[in-house]
Parts: C-alpha cells; structure tokens; sequence
C-alpha cells in the first residue's frame, strides 16, 4: 500500500500535471524499478519496472489509486505463495 501511495499517489499527481500522464507512467515506472534494485539487482529492478508499467497505467485508466493497490497486493500474494511452494517442494525433495 505504501509503495502505491507513494508512486501511483503522491509522484503520480506531482508529475501529472506537469509533464503529463504518459511522461509520468514512464518516471514512475523507472523510479519504481530503481527503489527494487538494491539487494535483488539489474534483472528484478527491470521486471519491477515493468510492473511499475502496469500499475501506472491501471492508476492512469482508473483515475485513482485503488486498483493499482488490489493488483499490487495480488501479484505480491501470487508470488509469496509460488515462493513458498517452491521452498515446500525443494524441503520434500520433489
């Protein structure tokens, strides 16, 4: 919620209204990617970049910030869970 709130909410708004809403999916997206490069590196800071795409493109056609939270939430959830499994799997010996 807080990284929505922050990207798809406050810069969102900031930038908008000055460099417009394609100019501002594309900074925040960036930006977003940036934030996930320390510790994970190039190849997550790319990918979350990309979803950085997505989500401000769901805050763009929405007009706010509520979507872009339940599909952040759910793509985290979805990864949490194919993590666990995996970690399961390699525990069991599968």
């Amino acid at each position: 919620i807080a990284e929505e709130m922050l990207f798809r909410g406050l810069l969102y708004r900031g930038l908008e209204a000055t460099v417009g809403a394609i100019a501002t999916i594309m900074i925040t997206s960036i930006l977003f990617g940036m934030v996930h490069y320390l510790g994970f590196g190039w190849p997550r800071a790319v990918a979350t970049g990309c979803l950085g795409l997505l989500f401000g493109i769901i805050r763009w056609r929405t007009g706010n910030t509520t979507a872009a939270i339940a599909t952040h939430a759910t793509i985290n959830f979805a990864a949490a869970m194919m993590g666990t499994t995996m970690i399961l799997l390699a525990a069991w010996g599968m």
